[in-house]
């Protein structure tokens, strides 16, 4: 197995730990099911499998050097991994060689993944101090509690700088057992919309909805079509980041379709008048959990608030279903307040080594900060 750093790690817990650092995709490829199964084991979701991670890297990240930290214990089983790339970028100006996570603003959410998160913390950045091609370590949208903050309880004792960085605040909703549950947390104002809202719509035109699971190729294709569609005509395609005006952004998502379709996994929703798609989520159902990566509607009938009519089906199609949550992903947005007071707080994790890690530390953690206070107080 290819490998750039390997190490025996006697006396961690009594047990002797392998580590190695692979390079090569062929090595990351191998991974594959004891990747997922150790991701079962900590109770990882579908963004930290290696499906999911091998499909981002190669439409987003292809030419970026691999850097897949591993530990095994000492009878071999995986109980450790975390997926970087080693990229060049700038930090406040100053050229950096950085060690990112295997993840962008599609991924919803990154994680360190261990049995045991403080040990695994300690040995990879044991094993990252013997190399010295890298200044700066950045985890991105790392969950509260997360397994990933070990690593900044490890950097202290290993002689290192750390910080962290709020990012987003992600709300999801606990689906109860039965629609009237989820009404009850509902303000009576959103309420008295929505009736009102139906209303007009169903006067409009026949209204439908409809789902594709993709367990039909040539329909999903269409159907996939159709939203992606949706969304380039409406705000996200004048501001430029609509998911068809970008190749790999394209690419991404109708290979993650494809494959979440095989896996039946996939949702995509669509709300109709008359036929015509008003509203569209491309959501995956990752077991127990509904995510929602992507939703859009017409703004033309925006009087209606389609998007909120969609939400309604597709929440009381989830709680019918027996699911447990329903995950927005993303940050908070005024609309998803109203229907969840809930969320999840997420920060980038900073580690970093050297004269320029500590030089970029003192930029983004002291420097950037008393600036923004200072511009703060005189626009007061």
């Amino acid at each position: 197995m290819p490998v750039i750093a390997a190490a025996e790690r006697p006396g961690i817990n009594e047990i002797a730990l392998r580590l190695e650092v692979h390079t090569e995709p062929e090595a990351f490829a191998a991974l594959g099911d004891e990747w997922d199964a150790l991701v079962a084991r900590c109770g990882g979701g579908l963004m930290y499998r290696h499906g999911f991670l091998r499909m981002w890297r190669e439409h987003f990240a292809p030419g970026d050097t691999l850097r897949v930290l591993t530990q095994r214990s000492s009878d071999g089983l995986l109980t450790a991994a975390l997926p970087l790339l080693l990229r060049r970028t700038s930090i406040y100006g100053v050229p950096v060689r950085e060690l990112s996570a295997m993840a962008n603003v599609h991924s919803g959410r990154f994680d360190l993944l261990a049995e045991n998160p403080p040990e695994a913390a300690r040995a990879f950045l044991g094993v990252l101090l013997q190399q010295a091609d890298w200044d700066v370590l950045r985890l991105i949208d790392v969950p509260q509690g997360g397994a990933a903050e070990a690593l900044l309880d490890a950097a202290g004792p290993a002689g290192l700088r750390s910080g962290r960085w709020a990012s987003m605040d992600s709300p999801y909703i606990d689906l109860p057992a039965s629609w009237s549950e989820i009404e009850q947390t509902l303000s009576s104002h959103f309420r008295a919309n929505m009736r009102r809202r139906r209303r007009r719509l169903s006067e409009m035109g026949v209204v439908s909805t409809d789902l594709c699971d993709g367990s039909d190729h040539a329909v999903l294709s269409a159907r996939l079509d159709e939203g992606l569609q949706l969304e380039a005509v409406g705000w996200k395609g004048r501001g430029g980041t609509a998911i068809c005006q970008a190749s790999d952004t394209l690419e991404f998502y109708t290979a993650l379709a494809r494959q979440a379709g095989c896996e039946g996994q996939l949702r995509l929703w669509f709300l109709r008048l008359d036929g015509q798609a008003i509203a569209f989520q491309f959501g995956l159902q990752d077991g127990a959990r509904y995510l929602l990566l992507k939703p859009t509607y017409d703004e033309a009938h925006g009087a209606v608030a389609p998007g909120h009519l969609l939400m309604e089906k597709v929440v009381g199609d989830c709680i019918a279903r027996g699911l447990q949550e329903f995950d927005f992903l993303g940050p908070g947005m005024r609309w998803k307040s109203d229907w969840s007071s809930r969320s999840r707080p997420h920060a980038w994790l900073y580690v970093f080594r050297g004269p320029r890690g500590r030089m970029v530390h003192g930029l983004k953690f002291r420097a950037a900060p008393m600036v923004r206070a200072l511009l703060a107080g005189w626009k007061r």
